[in-house]
C-alpha cells in the first residue's frame, strides 16, 4: 500500500498501529513516499516493530 504521508492515513498513533497490524496479518507492505518509510524493507520492519513495543 503506498500513501503520500502517514497522516493521510490514520488520525491518531492507535490508528496506526491498527492499520499496521491490519495489514502485516494479509502479509502487505505499507511505503509513505514523503515519510520515506517502506515496511517491504528490513529497516521498515524494525520500525514496525519499534512502534508496536510503545503500544
Amino acid at each position: 500500500m503506498v500513501v503520500w504521508r502517514l497522516d493521510r492515513l490514520r488520525r491518531s498513533p492507535r490508528d496506526f498501529l491498527d492499520i499496521a497490524e491490519m495489514l502485516r496479518e494479509r502479509d502487505v507492505a505499507l511505503r509513505s513516499l514523503t515519510n520515506h518509510i517502506d515496511t517491504g524493507t528490513a529497516a521498515g520492519r524494525m520500525l514496525y516493530a519499534v512502534l508496536g513495543a510503545g503500544s
